[in-house]
């Protein structure tokens, strides 16, 4: 990965694409996204009603939005936050 550029973002060109907002995932009729923790592997499908519609769909998985501390050691349930 190049210096910068974000890992969880698309590139094309160079440049970044802008990622689907879940505003835009839930006017097709999807309310819910499967995440995986990436330093322990463990899954889950995570209801959006939560989060505001400008909040990308990649940035769901991140551990401030859930909730979960980074260094936990938790499983899929947790991952669903409160």
């Amino acid at each position: 990965m190049m210096p910068g550029r974000n890992p969880r973002r698309a590139y094309q060109d160079g440049r970044e694409i802008e990622p689907m907002s879940l505003g835009n995932m839930r006017a097709q009729g999807v309310r819910s996204v499967w995440v995986e923790c990436e330093s322990c592997r463990h899954e889950a499908v995570v209801n959006d009603d939560r989060f505001a519609d400008a909040v990308y769909v990649p940035d769901v998985a991140r551990p401030t939005l859930l909730q979960v501390p980074i260094e936990a050691d938790h499983d899929a349930a947790e991952l669903d936050g409160p």
